[in-house]
């Protein structure tokens, strides 16, 4: 996203996958090559890699049986509000 003076600053409720679930954030998973979405389990992150665990920067491997492809974390700070990219506040 260009220089780090114009990227958009992070909200607190985005930085650890803890935050994400006390704040209610609505966050889904979706693959960039066969385009499917899936639910984001957050309990069963913070179970497996702790509460203080980062989605940013992170591309999982789909979930769709022989799949090859990468998928982006999409998030929404309420129902009814848009979902964005993670990524918008990486440096990639």
């Amino acid at each position: 996203m260009g220089s780090s003076k114009h990227k958009p600053i992070l909200p607190k409720a985005y930085q650890t996958v803890g935050n994400m679930r006390l704040e209610g954030i609505q966050i889904k998973a979706w693959c960039t090559k066969c385009q499917l979405v899936f639910k984001v389990d957050l309990v069963a992150i913070i179970l497996r890699k702790g509460p203080d665990y980062s989605l940013l920067g992170k591309h999982p491997p789909c979930r769709i049986y022989e799949c090859d492809g990468r998928c982006n974390f999409l998030v929404s700070a309420s129902e009814g509000t848009p979902m964005v990219t993670l990524d918008r506040w990486t440096d990639d």
